[in-house]
């Protein structure tokens, strides 16, 4: 019989249809869950670590406070463990970049800002040390008043001088080195003229016998000392002329160090800035993710329920063909031999199926009918 056997399959084919359904709500449930929690990972991200992480690398290079950097580090550890948590193709690589800049932190930038705050250390302690012997020099011109009063006014003076000049040359270092004026730098080069030739008058004028006791070495190796007695103002003016001769290649040392700083300074500020543009990157993806699954999750059942009306459309049509129609067509073939008042056959090959089995039993019915009247018909007529 086909009838029970399309009711089995259409049967069949609806748990089918159903289990589907139930799989799809579940896994499709599970995954937008499992997204929307990466997207509320993301934008906790977002908003505590990654902006705080710029703020603190800014704050770092400004003030190249140690505990600053180690803050910094901190939060980029946290941010690491974080993308970690969530599942997205991105985040590997970002990952990796957080990982690297989290080292170069703690070895690569470490002396960033600490060169930054320093950098200008050596041209300081060199006028120090040029505003320390100017010192010297007036002291020796008021500790020599009594022994000659005239040439002492004038170390005086000349030491007032270099004073002035030194003060200026401070002045001008602070400037040049924040804006790089090629007509600071032609100042920078007076004043150290200036002191130069300040310096020359000093050395032109008579010692005024005030002594020190320094060692005189005779050989490459300082082995053979021998303490010498030596004007103060020759040590003086030999130390006045070695810084200011010093001066131009510090200037030079400490332009280099603070472009060096700066370059790191623009490198370290880049590479964070390209760790929140990849961060926030991951959004577009993260909703798009989450929008493609609820897609997928949606054209799914789309599918199975056509799928389910197309099996409903598809056993109404097939019970209408092979047992419907041919039911009502044997119907009326028996209504018509009721109406007529006679039993006939009825023509099997219009008939398919289950339905084709029933007329052939009826019309093997009708055949034993028939014969069992013939009999008794022939029966009545012998008797």
């Amino acid at each position: 019989m086909k009838l029970p056997k399309l009711l089995l399959g259409s049967l069949i084919g609806q748990c089918l249809i159903a289990g589907l359904l139930v799989l799809t709500f579940i896994k499709g449930a599970n995954n937008l869950e499992a997204q929307q929690t990466n997207v509320q990972r993301y934008q906790e991200i977002k908003a505590k670590i990654a902006i705080d992480i710029k703020q603190t690398v800014i704050d770092y290079l400004n003030t190249g406070d140690a505990t600053i950097l180690a803050k910094a580090e901190a939060q980029l550890e946290v941010l690491e463990n974080s993308l970690r948590q969530i599942n997205n193709e991105k985040t590997a690589s970002i990952i990796y970049q957080v990982a690297l800049l989290r080292l170069d932190l703690s070895q690569k930038y470490r002396a960033a800002g600490k060169l930054g705050n320093n950098a200008q250390a050596v041209l300081v302690n060199a006028e120090r040390e040029l505003a320390d012997n100017v010192k010297l020099l007036a002291e020796y011109g008021e500790k020599a008043m009594d022994i000659n009063p005239g040439v002492a006014m004038q170390y005086q003076m000349l030491a007032a001088e270099m004073a002035q000049s030194a003060h200026v040359l401070s002045l001008l270092r602070s400037q040049y080195l924040n804006s790089r004026s090629e007509k600071t730098q032609s100042s920078i080069a007076f004043q150290l003229s200036q002191l130069k030739t300040q310096v020359k008058h000093t050395q032109g004028l008579s010692p005024l016998g005030l002594m020190d006791t320094v060692n005189d070495s005779d050989d490459f190796f300082g082995t053979d000392d021998s303490e010498i007695a030596r004007d103060q103002i020759i040590t003086i003016t030999d130390n006045l002329n070695s810084l200011i001769q010093r001066y131009p290649k510090e200037i030079d040392y400490t332009q280099q160090q603070l472009a060096q700083t700066q370059v790191l300074k623009d490198e370290l500020l880049t590479r964070t800035n390209q760790v929140a543009l990849n961060i926030k990157s991951i959004e577009h993806n993260l909703f798009g993710v989450k929008s493609n699954a609820f897609i997928n999750t949606q054209y799914t059942l789309y599918i199975l329920i056509a799928l389910s009306v197309l099996m409903a459309i598809a056993h109404f049509i097939s019970q209408h063909h092979l047992f419907h129609r041919p039911l009502n067509r044997f119907h009326t073939a028996l209504r018509r031999q009721a109406e007529n008042g006679g039993v006939f056959s009825i023509e099997q090959h219009n008939f398919r199926g289950d339905i084709s089995q029933l007329v052939a039993d009826y019309n093997r019915l009708v055949e034993q009918t028939k014969t069992k009247m013939s009999r008794l018909k022939l029966l009545y007529q012998t008797t």
